[in-house]
């Protein structure tokens, strides 16, 4: 903590809108969401855009009539109503062509973050309404276990502003713990420092790059690196339990499920430790995110971890991973 500066701004909570309109994300995202694909860009390609949140939540819409085009003012109340649906502050829309639009929802009512003279200002304000708690952490680029810079409770200040001076180029990332409590953990910003460089992954080559075995043997050589033990993965247990994960295609966290099943583990001599899921299109990508991201290299990277369990699943256009570690 004494290597990290902080400020912190205490102010009187205020009240936020149900849904507000993301006249940020509504300028940005166009360019990025139609350009085929159907899917949400990497954290790299929106960082190149100045955006750096985490919890985006897209779909796509075309006309079922292509003589009647689709009107922006339906498209905002589709928007809202997916926003309402999925218990989310902020959403945007926009046109890709006169019969193809997207629509987006996110937790966030406004911008979590803004680089100020006076450092990295998180607004912590529009995560009190879903957050309990919120913690930071960073995550050097090369090397190394995370470190936890900050965790208080989300209305103890409205404002946080992080000086990143001291620190060698990584990531930063801010973590929502929600107020519901069936909820785990959710990643909602993940902010480059120090102009890091991103466009390689340690220790992952191009036989890494093949199914899911290449995946999983990349984690085990970044472990070796690390001086961690390599983990078992043939337990069955543990390998029915990340099938029974994977079966929900969203990245959160069922934090109910995960604590049902670690009390009935810990009874076979099972202790689970946590659950990384990602998605993504590529092995590369998916290891891109376990690294980069503080919170999912700090599982990755558990002392205490022997055992894994795994499953990887096909979507529509990208896979999703899910990592159940464990110590037996």
């Amino acid at each position: 903590m004494n290597r990290f500066l902080l400020l912190l701004i205490a102010l009187t909570p205020g009240w936020l809108p149900a849904q507000s309109l993301r006249t940020d994300l509504q300028s940005i995202l166009p360019k990025l969401l139609c350009k085929g694909g159907k899917i949400i860009p990497s954290s790299r390609e929106l960082w190149k855009h100045q955006l750096y949140e985490t919890q985006l939540d897209a779909a796509w819409i075309r006309s079922a009539d292509d003589t009647q085009p689709l009107i922006p003012e339906d498209l905002a109340t589709i928007a809202k109503d997916q926003a309402l649906a999925k218990q989310h502050h902020g959403y945007a829309y926009g046109l890709c062509t006169a019969h193809e639009a997207w629509i987006l929802s996110t937790p966030a009512a406004d911008a979590l973050s803004t680089w100020t003279a006076d450092g990295l200002k998180l607004n912590l304000k529009i995560m009190q309404g879903r957050c309990e708690k919120v913690a930071l952490h960073y995550a050097e680029a090369g090397q190394g276990r995370p470190k936890q810079i900050k965790k208080m409770r989300s209305r103890a200040a409205e404002t946080l502003f992080v000086h990143p001076e001291l620190l060698k180029p990584g990531t930063i990332g801010l973590t929502c713990y929600p107020a519901d409590k069936k909820q785990g953990p959710e990643l909602w910003s993940l902010i480059p420092i120090q102009n890091v460089k991103t466009d390689r992954i340690p220790h992952f080559t191009s036989h890494h790059r093949e199914g899911t075995g290449g995946l999983i043997q990349w984690i085990q050589d970044i472990r070796k690196a690390q001086g961690l033990t390599v983990l078992k993965t043939e337990i069955p247990l543990l390998r029915n339990f990340a099938n029974q994960l994977v079966a929900d295609p969203s990245i959160r966290h069922p934090h109910a499920k995960l604590m049902a099943q670690k009390r009935l583990m810990a009874k076979r001599k099972i202790n689970i430790l946590g659950e990384n899921r990602v998605k993504a299109t590529t092995n590369e990508q998916m290891a891109w995110l376990l690294w980069f991201s503080p919170t999912h290299r700090q599982l990755l990277l558990h002392k205490k971890a022997t055992a894994l369990g795994f499953e990887m699943a096909r979507l529509q256009h990208e896979k999703l991973l899910v990592l159940v570690l464990a110590k037996i």
